[in-house]
C-alpha cells in the first residue's frame, strides 16, 4: 500500500467539519475550498465522503457531538 495516506489533509478535515455542520456534501466541499465543478461531479464530493479516513473522522466527531448533547 505504498502512497496511501494515514491522515486527513487540511482540506479533507475542513470538508468533514463542514459536512458535520451542514450535512450537505456539495456545500461542504465548496466551503472547504474545492471548486464548484469538482463538488458537482459524481466523482468529486462523493469521493471525499467515501474516503475511509474522512468517514472515520466524521463518525468520531459526530459521536462526540452526540455525547455532549446527551450529557
Amino acid at each position: 500500500m505504498v502512497g496511501k495516506r494515514k491522515t486527513l489533509t487540511t482540506r479533507q478535515k475542513d470538508f468533514a467539519d463542514d459536512f458535520i455542520r451542514t450535512r450537505n456534501v456539495y456545500k461542504a466541499a465548496v466551503e472547504a475550498g474545492y471548486s464548484e465543478t469538482y463538488a458537482k461531479t459524481g466523482t468529486g464530493a462523493n469521493r471525499l465522503i467515501d474516503n475511509p479516513l474522512v468517514q472515520k473522522y466524521i463518525e468520531r466527531n459526530m459521536s462526540k457531538m452526540d455525547a455532549r448533547m446527551i450529557g
